[in-house]
């Protein structure tokens, strides 16, 4: 992204590392920074905080307030939503032979934004990269 990205961004970045791909991994700059962000929502309020009118006007129409930028990380399993400082120094794989980012910015305060340092293309899985837990459920 820009360095620092403007306000009310909404742009989107793909990678695509060929068709003998499995997973892609991918490291951040330690100066990602997407800055604060805040959430509330009906089970997060508490009683010490001020809540503006434009909060509780939200959390009561929708059941959650959220302000600040974020970065969605889309992989063959779907987007993952990324905020602050949550990728900086990050590496982390990605599923299948494309990923997109998408830089999504309100119009307040802007920061440095994201930057990749490393990629690689993983041509084999090593499952044992990879912690599973599986649950049994019982019909």
């Amino acid at each position: 992204s820009e360095h620092n990205y403007a306000d009310n961004t909404d742009m989107v970045w793909n990678y695509d590392a060929g068709n003998d791909t499995e997973a892609i991994k991918v490291t951040f700059s330690d100066d990602c920074d997407l800055g604060p962000y805040l959430y509330y929502s009906e089970r997060g309020i508490y009683d010490s905080e001020e809540l503006t009118q434009e909060v509780v006007d939200a959390i009561e129409k929708n059941g959650y307030y959220e302000k600040g930028d974020a970065v969605y990380i889309t992989d063959d399993y779907g987007p993952e939503k990324y905020t602050e400082r949550t990728l900086a120094g990050e590496t982390m794989y990605l599923f299948g032979n494309h990923f997109e980012i998408r830089l999504v910015s309100d119009s307040s305060d802007t920061f440095y934004g994201f930057k990749i340092v490393d990629i690689e293309k993983e041509f084999k899985i090593n499952m044992n990269l990879f912690k599973y837990q599986f649950v049994k459920i019982d019909e």
